[in-house]
């Protein structure tokens, strides 16, 4: 009996539409509205950010029945690995192209410099960006995977640096579908010849970019006065 009691047990954890157990329950996100439940990530112990595309909505996660609240509308996510939490910072891109970050209470933009690499974003693909936060002894970023003009897989990285403010694009080195990083901080991504590669590593120019091309990184900065240039040169 006690094993039989284990199997339904077991049935019940496997299955993910159950949710009957202690502590457990469903919440519908402003339902009737026409609009694409797209992801969700913990803001924090007791609170969940719920993405739309075209809305973003806060679900108290204490305890059932689950309350869910409108934050923002007309903004939303464009799909459910474009949204990126970092210490409680949520960065997403827009179904229009575009970076935004809420931490809740407000939505932040971001300077314009690389409109004109958005804008070449192939917008039929714009639910299959893929982005990951990455953080080493000298860069603090976001990567967002994309794919541009009428490409139908990944053929460019977006990066933003979180710690100067300022956009990069890496043209080569990332044509990937996937990436993950390790309890250890090693960033992988899964490339389309079915190989999976280490990113970030020093000395390594070849192969990366699923050719034996040198992997291109672009930097650009806002607008610097003299005292922000003699800042950060101190």
């Amino acid at each position: 009996a006690d094993a039989e009691l284990a199997k339904e047990d077991a049935a019940i954890a496997a299955d993910v539409e159950d949710y009957t157990g202690a502590g457990s329950g469903s919440v519908d996100i402003w339902s009737g509205d026409g609009d694409k439940l797209v992801g969700a990530v913990p803001l924090n112990n007791d609170l969940i950010l719920a993405f739309k595309q075209d809305s973003i909505h806060q679900v108290v996660a204490r305890t059932a029945p689950f309350p869910s609240f409108p934050l923002f509308m007309n903004v939303g996510a464009a799909g459910k690995n474009a949204i990126v939490n970092y210490q409680g910072m949520v960065y997403f891109i827009t179904p229009k192209r575009r970076m935004k970050a809420t931490d809740g209470t407000q939505i932040q933009d971001f300077p314009p410099d690389m409109d004109d690499v958005w804008d070449s974003i192939n917008a039929a693909r714009v639910p299959y960006i893929q982005g990951i936060h990455h953080q080493s002894i000298d860069h603090n970023i976001l990567i967002w995977l994309v794919s541009t003009g009428t490409n139908t897989t990944n053929d460019l990285a977006i990066v933003w640096d979180i710690t100067h403010n300022s956009w990069w694009r890496y043209p080569t080195g990332y044509k990937a579908n996937v990436m993950a990083e390790t309890l250890s901080g090693l960033l992988y991504a899964g490339h389309y010849n079915g190989k999976i590669y280490q990113k970030d590593t020093a000395a390594k120019y070849s192969d990366d970019s699923e050719s034996t091309t040198t992997i291109n990184g672009y930097w650009q900065s806002g607008w610097q006065t003299q005292q922000s240039l003699q800042e950060s040169i101190h």
